[in-house]
C-alpha cells in the first residue's frame, strides 16, 4: 500500500481492497452502490466514479458512503444527532413501521424483498443532513437509535454497530451476513423452509466489524457465514474460518454472483421467465 494514498488506506480500513492494480492508480468496485464491473478509480488522494461521473477527495468519498468522521452520539430534545467536526450532522428525526412509504416499498420490491419480511427486521428511517431531509430502509443496530441505511441512491450508516436478532437459538446456530439485504434475501428465499431459518442472526453492516463474530462463536455449535463473493468478503470469511473452528463458509450457495440479494434476483428472474413461457 502506498502510504501517501489516504483513500487507499481509508478503504482498506473498511475491508475494501482494489479489484485491479495498475502502476499509477487503482480500480475498485464502488463501495456505495451496486457495481459489478469495477468503475471507481483511485489515484493518489483523489477518486473518480466513471459510472456516475463523480469524484473528489477523502471527504467527498466519506460523504458518498454516508459516513461522518469523529462520530459521537448526543441527545437533543426529542430527536437524536450523530454529530462530527464537519459542518453537517446526520440527525434522526423519527422512524415508522415498514410499509407506509410508497417509494421505499418500491425499492424493496426492486430488491425482491416483501413487506412482511422487511417489516420483521427493519424500520422506515427519516433523517436529516444539515437542512436536507431524507428517508431510507433502516436496519437497527445494537446501539440506540443507530441504523444501517439503504435506499435507491444511498448506502451508509446513521451511527454504527452490528445488528443482532435472537430467534431463541443460543447454543445452536448463528447466521452471519455482511449486509442488510443479504440477510433479508436469505429470509425471502427460504421463508418456507423452517430448518434453514432456525438460527440467530448477526449482520456485520461493515467488514470492519468482522471481529464481533468471535464474541459470539463460543455460544453456538455452528457459525454459518454468508459474506459477499468479492475479494474483501472472501478474505474476511477465510480469516473467520481460521479463527473459529465452528465456522463454515456457505457463500458457494451463490458462487456465480456477488451476494445473496443478487442470487434472489436471479432466482426471481428465472421464475418470471418460466411463467411467461406459453404452453
Amino acid at each position: 500500500m502506498n502510504n501517501d494514498n489516504i483513500i487507499e488506506a481509508y478503504l482498506a480500513s473498511k475491508g475494501i481492497f482494489p479489484a485491479k492494480r495498475y502502476r499509477n492508480y487503482l480500480i475498485y468496485h464502488a463501495p456505495y452502490r451496486p457495481d459489478r464491473t469495477p468503475s471507481m478509480k483511485v489515484e493518489n488522494d483523489q477518486w473518480f466514479d466513471f459510472g456516475l461521473g463523480e469524484g473528489g477527495g477523502l471527504k467527498q468519498l466519506q460523504q458518498k458512503m454516508g459516513e461522518v468522521t469523529n462520530l459521537f452520539y448526543q441527545e437533543t430534545g426529542n430527536a437524536h444527532e450523530f454529530a462530527s467536526r464537519s459542518e453537517d450532522t446526520m440527525r434522526l428525526n423519527y422512524t415508522k413501521d415498514i410499509g407506509t412509504n410508497k417509494v421505499l416499498n418500491q425499492y424493496l420490491r426492486s430488491r425482491g424483498i416483501s413487506i412482511p419480511i422487511a417489516k420483521k427486521y427493519c424500520r422506515e428511517v427519516y433523517y436529516s443532513i444539515g437542512d436536507r431531509k431524507f428517508f431510507a430502509i433502516g436496519l437497527p443496530t445494537i446501539n440506540p437509535d443507530s441504523f444501517a441505511l439503504r435506499n435507491k441512491d444511498f448506502k451508509g450508516n446513521l451511527g454504527s454497530g452490528v445488528s443482532f436478532f435472537s430467534n431463541g437459538c443460543i447454543g445452536k446456530r448463528l447466521l452471519v451476513f455482511e449486509g442488510c439485504f443479504s440477510m433479508l434475501s436469505y429470509w425471502q428465499l427460504f421463508k418456507d423452509f423452517q430448518n434453514l431459518l432456525n438460527g440467530d442472526v448477526l449482520v456485520l453492516n461493515s467488514l470492519t466489524n468482522k471481529n464481533k463474530v468471535e464474541n459470539h462463536a463460543s455460544k453456538y455449535q455452528q457459525i454459518n457465514l454468508y459474506l459477499d463473493n468479492d475479494q474483501s468478503g472472501k478474505n474476511a470469511a477465510q480469516e473467520l474460518l481460521n479463527r473459529c473452528d465452528n465456522a463454515e463458509d456457505l457463500s458457494p450457495l451463490y458462487e456465480n454472483v456477488n451476494d445473496m440479494n443478487d442470487y434472489l434476483k436471479e432466482w426471481n428472474d428465472m421464475i418470471s421467465s418460466m411463467k411467461s413461457i406459453k404452453r
